[in-house]
């Protein structure tokens, strides 16, 4: 039922788009990292400007309950979705006039009211924010995070010139088709992971793909609690001798394993997902025409990862 859900979605939202195109005027807009996570500013049906995380792993564009009440945003249907957690969300389906990011704009885009993790909505050390950009937004451009100089451009497909030194890496499309997973390699082993530029925390390996074999000098890997769209749910960490994205190889990375797969992470066939700590070393452009992930190497930061040994006492 889901799958069918998320499909009908994205036919509305590709309706949607044949009907209003996608404009781009601007090149280029800061963001600010919340967490891990980069967070840019947006204009909704002309208001604004909010604060939305720039987040490859939402299947939908978000909003919050209380930014869709200030708005007096119409709900169009009543569904229940999946998130992160183990919970599935009794959500509000919303078609937005207009969603403009960095000059960037798309008309009705399809999105969703539910609450968000209360450590974005109240961070400690910056203003909380309004919503998630997601797939709904993301398919009609090609969107490039500068990591180095916090940075984001949204181009239109048509005119995007792939970086000539970049890593290229055919992004898989998983969830529904409609979160990017691109190959990788970890400790020898052949996957998928989801590329998620929401999550600001260590790589998460699924459950499954760790009952392949992977190597856990943690053996008894602490315990914490993370966070998401869905509720919380428990993880433990473990490390893995080598992370390969193509050609940038990372040695000795921190992950994070769920006791069992959760959410999405349990609907796809892909071994876990990566975000911050991994994207951070890169200017990334996601090109969702062409099913296509782009890695240009950060010069100032070294391609080296020592995650486990800092987090081992």
């Amino acid at each position: 039922m889901r799958d069918k859900l998320r499909a009908l979605v994205a036919l509305i939202a590709m309706l949607a788009a044949a009907v209003n195109p996608a404009v781009v005027q601007a090149a280029q807009e800061p963001f600010q990292i919340v967490y891990g996570v980069p967070v840019v500013n947006v204009w909704i049906n002309h208001r604004g400007p909010f604060r939305f995380v720039v987040d490859s792993g939402a299947t939908w564009t978000i909003v919050s309950p209380q930014l869709a009440r200030r708005l007096g945003l119409t709900v169009v249907a009543r569904r229940r979705v999946s998130g992160a957690g183990a919970d599935q969300l009794d959500a509000d389906e919303l078609v937005l006039g207009s969603v403009n990011a960095g000059g960037a704009e798309l008309h009705r885009v399809v999105a969703y009211s539910v609450e968000l993790p209360p450590a974005l909505v109240h961070p400690q050390d910056a203003a909380g924010v309004d919503g998630l950009l997601g797939e709904t937004f993301f398919h009609a451009f090609v969107t490039t995070l500068d990591y180095e100089t916090s940075m984001i451009a949204f181009s239109d497909p048509r005119r995007f010139t792939p970086p000539r030194d970049a890593i290229a890496l055919a992004m898989r499309m998983v969830a529904g088709d409609a979160v990017p997973a691109v190959p990788v390699v970890v400790d020898g082993k052949k996957t998928y992971f989801e590329l998620d530029t929401g999550s600001g925390n260590w790589p998460v390996i699924t459950h499954a793909f760790t009952a392949q074999g992977i190597t856990e000098p943690f053996a008894s890997g602490s315990e914490q609690t993370a966070q998401g769209a869905g509720g919380s749910y428990s993880v433990r960490s473990i490390c893995a001798q080598s992370f390969e994205l193509g050609t940038a190889r990372f040695a000795h990375v921190q992950m994070w394993v769920q006791p069992q797969d959760l959410g999405i992470t349990a609907e796809g066939d892909f071994g876990g997902s990566f975000g911050y700590n991994i994207l951070r070393d890169f200017t990334v452009s996601l090109d969702f025409a062409n099913h296509t992930a782009y890695f240009e190497r950060n010069l100032m930061r070294p391609m080296v990862s020592d995650d486990c040994s800092r987090t081992k006492a």
